[in-house]
């Protein structure tokens, strides 16, 4: 009988994909009480598929996650990738925190990444404190935080548009925003109904993108917005937030994004 070498595999093993952390590298900085969502993109290492019974689930460390465990949404073939999304918030006290995490399968058993397979991965943030004070501000009335209607990652190359709405790529009815290059410089223009504004270096939550000033105005893609974050009001009037990020060498613009619902 012919041995397949997967067939020497463990069930269940993971390893770090390329890159692992899609959003929030190590060190970045958030205001307390700021939400955000870290996102890894692991690898079935194993011989199992993994289905929606298979969990990420907070392992030690600073609980940052608004819950302590998240099922996966699709099957997960060996050998493939898949992006995994926790909501989080900083806590309210500045500082350095990490917490771990791990991989749960349909019987509870845990297993991470590294050579044995027992290694958890991690988000390691810095938490600033917020202003104390706001010279009079004006009084916005106050919308709550609507639910997450999509969660994603894209990679556009020049020419190519997103529908965020709907999470596809250059739609037939045309996306929300298109990636060119015009005359050797980087656009991001928004398309249709849709208005942008690259806010801060900081992960902007529901009320800062509603209070953001967005336009219809084409966005300049240099260095300078390397790790920066976009707020914007899709054509269906949904907001998001997209970290953007520049890669000059393959002239691809990527990104990692939450939709919010409509209030």
């Amino acid at each position: 009988m012919r041995i397949s070498p997967r067939d020497h595999l463990p069930c269940d093993r993971a390893e770090a994909g390329a890159p692992i952390d899609v959003t929030v590298p190590d060190d970045f900085a958030f205001l307390a009480g700021e939400r955000f969502v870290k996102v890894w993109k692991l690898r079935n290492a194993g011989s199992c598929s993994w289905t929606s019974d298979y969990s990420v689930v907070w392992f030690s460390g600073a609980p940052l996650g608004l819950q302590t465990s998240e099922r996966l949404k699709q099957v997960v073939a060996p050998g493939e990738e898949v992006e995994i999304a926790v909501e989080m918030m900083a806590p309210d006290v500045p500082g350095v925190y990490q917490s771990h995490w791990k991989m749960q399968n349909a019987r509870g058993q845990l297993f991470g990444i590294g050579p044995e397979g027992e290694s958890p991965f991690w988000v390691r943030i810095q938490v600033l404190p917020r202003p104390t004070s706001t010279p009079e501000a004006m009084v916005t009335p106050f919308v709550p935080t609507p639910g997450i209607y999509r969660l994603g990652s894209f990679e556009l190359s020049p020419g190519d548009s997103l529908d965020l709405d709907s999470g596809l790529f250059n739609p037939e009815q045309g996306g929300d925003f298109v990636f060119e290059i015009l005359d050797g410089n980087y656009w991001i223009k928004p398309q249709g109904n849709s208005y942008l504004a690259v806010t801060s270096l900081f992960s902007p939550g529901y009320q800062d993108c509603r209070l953001a000033v967005l336009a219809q105005e084409a966005i300049l893609a240099t260095q300078e917005i390397q790790g920066s974050f976009m707020c914007l009001r899709t054509n269906e009037g949904r907001l998001g937030s997209i970290l953007l990020s520049l890669d000059f060498e393959r002239n691809q613009l990527s990104g990692a994004y939450i939709l919010w619902e409509l209030p």
